[in-house]
């Protein structure tokens, strides 16, 4: 076959390099393989057996309070309109001007905001200076991201929506919207960069662009086939350019379907999913308005129309506005939907997420309807506004919650399982990052887990099970479990609305922005040196070597109690017998004290606190009455300074607490005082009670 000798040689060499060539690769290989499953098995600690055994019931209260809580993508919303201004090329201080104004009313909008203890607003921005000009200015489009910032600067979320005006006229509905469709398109292009800066901020973008208010209706764009080809390409194009996971909504059920071709029901399976049918949910702003919902479905097919949605919107975002042009008084007869029961019902089937805090007279109607135990009778006796706001979107309550009944071994692993109710109308689309913390006299340590609450359904019960490596260094006593339930964006971290507070009566700690479920004792000595703080039964641990100790703040509420355990500390505690306690702390600027005095209504009582300190020569060099830093002590005070006004508040009972300007008293720290006499005087200014206290 080879009739040259050298060829053949040529062959065997190149035959023998292919041969090392492989041999290579695959020790490679088995090297990569044996890599990656050795560090599985050391960092990837899956499916960790869940030890149940002396599990005993937590001390969290399992009764939920009747607070709307304050929590984020959920909820009443208020109304945000601004007109995005006109530029003028030749003259950048009128832009600078009109931005200026612009950014002010972002302000005042959010403001109202929080005023209303809410956490959404509804920006339409109106572009009705750009209907028939192809492209934005660049200077505008980056003023939309400072409007958006004024939201993320105060922890608020956005719904977005964009239209060209806000006249509806019969028979004139070009007047809202450009004359060619092109411009609107490229508008939707051009906010590609808008979208993709501001997920951190954005709840739900409703499409809008078309018709009066953005509504989608009253167009030539929309409506009929013709219209339905319009809609295909903004939605298309809406697509193209807003970056998962954010989603989109429109206004009709209709539209989704026309959009898709098909008129099945959702298939659960692609929610929370990348495809194009779980991206698109609804928004609906008339609702309960009519039998049609004026025009958001056909009349008689409103019970089909509201099945279908239930299984949309159990995994995209809906919610709207009701009708303002309704009667002042309601006639159930002309519109049942309106009645608490039937209300209710309209919004746990299409998943009610958020609703238009504004004026209207069915929120008049509803503030004035009882909600009867028929009705729930948990919440009986609320009125149906409030009840209303505090069960849209997600609502999470802790039915059970067990942890070890027995010392957790430092360094060993700590076992807890609670069970959660989402007792809302929706649910939770957002991802977000859910952490465990263990936290002690004001330190704390946190591991990431990997807990999904998107997966807490409405109506349902869920079974959450931890398993958490703990430090060996871990410091011996009694812990609190915490669960954090926070944003996925970094940007929300240091703010109080973006973190999910559960329903249960006072579990939410704002020193750790977590939700109470119980306390461990720890103790023994550890048989490792691993220091660190993680879950063992996730999908995908990474071990830790060492946790991060955190401490965090401690503020005081001047409100004449230990408001909590975070408050005061045990260490604080200069003083106690049988009838007397006393607390002491300072920070920058303030000393602190706190007291009880056993059997006294302190309510009744004149205070005073008379104060030696290093300074003061072997006497009492200032005294505290009543709210007032006085030179001198009460029997010898030689002047009052009305602008050394300490805060002192009491609580009706035994206990008083007080603020105190250390440039007063002319200390740097509690260690600064020698000695304090605390007196209780009655209206007669005679003593009742007095107790000396030698401080070091």
């Amino acid at each position: 076959m080879f009739k040259n000798i050298k060829t053949k040689k040529y062959l065997i060499y190149i035959i023998l390099i292919i041969v090392a060539i492989l041999v290579i690769n695959i020790h490679i290989s088995f090297a990569k393989f044996v890599y990656n499953n050795t560090f599985s098995l050391n960092y990837n600690l899956v499916g960790e057996e869940f030890e149940e055994s002396g599990l005993i019931n937590s001390d969290l209260s399992l009764k939920a309070t009747r607070e709307n809580l304050l929590n984020p993508y959920r909820g009443y919303y208020e109304l945000d309109s601004p007109k995005v201004f006109s530029y003028d090329a030749t003259n950048m201080e009128a832009n600078e001007a009109n931005k200026e104004e612009f950014i002010k009313h972002a302000k005042t909008a959010v403001e109202e905001i929080l005023e209303e203890n809410e956490t959404l607003g509804l920006i339409v921005f109106y572009l009705n200076n750009y209907k028939e000009i192809k492209e934005i200015p660049e200077y505008v489009l980056n003023s939309l991201n400072e409007y958006m910032d004024v939201y993320r600067q105060k922890g608020l979320k956005a719904i977005v929506r964009f239209a060209y005006g806000d006249t509806h006229i019969e028979g004139q509905e070009e007047i809202n919207d450009p004359s060619d469709f092109s411009i609107i398109l490229n508008h939707v292009g051009q906010l590609k960069n808008f979208f993709e800066v501001n997920m951190d901020v954005i709840h739900i973008v409703q499409l809008g662009f078309i018709g009066p208010w953005g509504e989608m209706h009253s167009s030539k764009y929309i409506g009929d086939e013709v219209g339905s080809i319009y809609l295909k390409q903004l939605v298309k194009k809406a697509l193209e350019v807003v970056p998962y996971p954010m989603q989109i909504s429109l206004r009709r059920p209709k539209y989704y379907r026309d959009y898709f071709d098909e008129s099945s029901f959702f298939d659960e399976s692609l929610g929370l999913s990348l495809d194009e049918h779980a991206r698109i949910g609804l928004f609906n702003d008339a609702f309960v308005s009519s039998k049609s919902d004026m025009g958001t479905y056909k009349s008689e097919e409103r019970e089909s129309e509201l099945e279908w949605q239930s299984y949309l919107t159990k995994y995209t975002i809906f919610g709207g506005e009701v009708d303002y042009k309704v009667p002042e008084d309601y006639v159930l007869e002309d519109n049942p939907y309106i009645a608490i029961k039937e209300a209710k019902r309209n919004m746990k089937m299409v998943h009610l997420n958020y609703l238009h805090d504004a004026y209207s007279s069915l929120f008049t109607y509803w503030q004035n309807q009882i909600v009867s135990e028929s009705d729930d009778n948990y919440y009986y006796g609320m009125n149906a506004l409030d009840y209303f706001g505090l069960k849209m979107g997600y609502r999470y309550l802790i039915t059970s919650a067990k942890v070890p009944g027995y010392v957790v071994k430092k360094g060993g692993k700590v076992y807890f399982e609670i069970d959660i109710k989402n007792e809302g109308f929706g649910n939770l689309i957002h991802e977000g990052k859910v952490y465990v913390v263990l936290a002690k006299d004001g330190k704390y340590y946190r591991a990431l887990t990997d807990k999904d609450p998107r997966k807490w359904e409405s109506n349902d019960t869920v079974k959450e099970r931890f398993v958490l490596k703990i430090p060996s260094n871990i410091e011996e006593g009694k812990w609190q479990i915490y669960l954090v339930l926070a944003d996925k964006f970094d940007s929300y971290a240091k703010y109080e609305n973006a973190y999910i507070k559960i329903a249960n009566e006072n579990a939410y700690l704002s020193q750790v922005k977590g939700n109470y479920i119980g306390s461990i004792d720890i103790g023994g000595e550890s048989d490792n040196a691993n220091n660190g703080f993680y879950q063992l039964n996730g999908t995908d641990t990474t071990i830790l070597d060492n946790a991060v100790l955190y401490t965090f703040d401690r503020n005081i509420t001047i409100d004449g109690q230990k408001t909590d355990e975070y408050e005061w500390y045990e260490n604080e505690l200069i003083f106690n017998n049988e009838v007397t306690s006393v607390y002491m702390r300072t920070d920058d600027n303030n000393l602190y004290i706190l007291g009880k005095i056993e059997g006294y209504d302190l309510s009744q009582h004149n205070i005073h606190i008379s104060i030696e300190t290093i300074n003061s020569g072997g006497d009492y060099t200032y005294m505290i009455e009543n709210g007032s830093v006085y030179d001198g002590s009460y029997d010898g005070k030689v002047s009052v300074n009305s602008a050394s006004k300490s805060k002192i508040t009491y609580k009706k009972g035994e206990y008083f607490e007080y603020q105190i300007p250390k440039d007063r008293i002319n200390i740097s720290k509690v260690n600064d005082l020698i000695r304090i006499k605390l007196s209780y005087l009655d209206s007669a200014w005679d003593a009742v009670y007095k107790q000396e206290i030698n401080i070091n």
